[in-house]
């Protein structure tokens, strides 16, 4: 790299040539003044002398300028190094004073550059952090629609598979047509726009910002997206509990009504009338009262408000004494278990697990008629206990079994029976806070099997 190799012979021949008008000046300047023998002899010494002096000068500039020659050729070195992105390499100080400066200054240069260089990478790596763990959707697009910002929130909700959407259309990475929309329209106008749209591919609602980065949009826009699933489903399930509450306590309060009115219109003076309209009172405040405290226990499971007593536990002994306790209730159903006496200890709380047997059984027993079977059984491994309930009674239609756990879900053919519709969803609570898994599988006409697990006692 041979940068300064001709201005080096330039100042080394400038140096010569300047001495050399020196001496014929100086030569010029005798020869008019003094006239002799021995001015011959002073002039071709003065003449010796200057191309001596001549030629030193030009050896001793060539030096000089090639060892800064030198300097600045490793100077150009490094400065190409650094460009290549090497932030760490520095110039050795130089030997020169028309070098050390320089040197020094591109030293601080290249500090400079590696501290701002660190500062920007320390703040893209948070930004890309904090994307990366938002839950909300984040894309930021060209002009053209192109993709050149999109964090995971945003690919998982818009179901893009490629590991690398920057530099990609959106229009040809989603089908949404209300999502695209949305953004056409904030494109063209430049104005933010903002709408709710439901992502068909996932059957999820999103709120939808997009927001342009310039007045006119000739920056492209920032896309955000929060998913509002959770917040719909939160208000499906509020005015389908209000519902279904309504409709639970609009029986009961409308039968209540009823009967007192017809005691206030004189039943009351027949006893026998009257003791049967009170019985029948009494059972609708049963009812509702029944309704209330699961309602309850419900919310406090669902709330974690419910105490939990783990300890060990013999389902055995507990499931014995459970099917003594409910035979009376069951004069007319044969009830059995099929538990070994070697059946493994689990880990549970004796209360809450009573609750459940005592849910599944009284549910086994609405669908049981008159002399049916309902038996419980057990399937042990090596990190839990399954527990079985099995009756052979009138069974549940394939379609409403996915529903079977849901509060206050009847199946049709049973609207007429007493229940609250909430004991199956908790016998789901108290499983799924035990850490065990709860599922049924049925045969119309052919009985029911209602199981959950529970974990087996370290």
């Amino acid at each position: 790299m041979r940068l300064l190799g001709p201005p080096r012979w330039r100042i080394g021949l400038t140096y010569a040539a300047l001495t050399v008008a020196g001496v014929a000046t100086l030569s010029i300047f005798l020869a008019v003044r003094e006239d002799g023998p021995g001015l011959g002899r002073i002039i071709g010494t003065i003449w010796l002398w200057g191309l001596g002096m001549a030629a030193v000068t030009v050896v001793a500039g060539y030096l000089l300028t090639r060892k800064t020659a030198r300097s600045m050729e490793s100077m150009a070195e490094r400065a190409r190094r650094l460009a290549e992105g090497d932030l760490e390499h520095r110039i050795a100080p130089a030997t020169t004073d028309e070098t050390r400066e320089m040197a020094s200054s591109f030293n601080a240069m290249a500090s400079t550059i590696r501290d701002m260089v660190r500062d920007l990478s320390g703040e893209r790596n948070k930004l890309s952090a904090v994307l990366n763990t938002m839950v909300d959707g984040v894309v930021v697009l060209e002009p053209d629609g192109s993709v050149s910002l999109m964090n995971q929130a945003a690919q998982w909700l818009l179901d893009i598979r490629t590991t690398k959407p920057v530099g990609i259309r959106l229009v040809e990475m989603v089908r949404d047509s209300d999502l695209l929309r949305v953004v056409t329209e904030a494109l063209e106008s430049g104005r933010p726009r903002h709408d709710e749209v439901e992502l068909l591919h996932r059957g999820a609602f999103v709120s939808v910002i997009v927001t342009p980065l310039s007045g006119d949009g000739s920056r492209g826009v920032l896309l955000t997206l929060h998913d509002l699933s959770s917040v719909r489903k939160l208000e499906t399930t509020r005015r389908e509990f209000v519902s279904n509450v309504s409709h639970e306590l609009r029986s009961p309060l409308a039968s209540i009504k009823a009967l007192v009115e017809t005691l206030q219109d004189g039943a009351l003076e027949e006893r026998e009338v009257a003791m049967d309209f009170m019985g029948r009172i009494q059972k609708d405040v049963d009812r509702m009262g029944n309704l209330v405290d699961d309602l309850l226990a419900l919310s406090r499971l669902e709330s974690g408000q419910t105490p939990i007593n783990l300890g060990p536990l013999d389902l055995r002994v507990l499931t014995e004494e459970v099917l003594g306790d409910f035979k009376a209730r069951a004069q007319n159903v044969d009830m059995e278990h099929s538990l070994s006496p070697e059946l493994a200890i689990v880990t549970g709380d004796e209360g809450m697990v009573r609750q459940a047997l005592l849910n599944l059984l009284e549910n086994a027993l609405k669908f049981t008629p008159k002399g049916g079977r309902i038996s419980i059984g057990s399937v042990t491994d090596d990190e839990s206990v399954e527990i079985r309930v099995t009756d052979n009674g009138t069974g549940i239609p394939a379609e409403h079994l996915p529903h079977v756990f849901e509060r206050f879900y009847k199946v049709d053919r049973a609207r007429h029976d007493g229940g609250t519709g909430l004991g199956l969803a908790i016998v789901k609570h108290i499983v799924q806070v035990h850490g065990g898994d709860v599922r049924v599988e049925s045969e119309e006409g052919a009985g029911s099997t209602f199981a959950f697990t529970l974990p087996r006692a370290v």
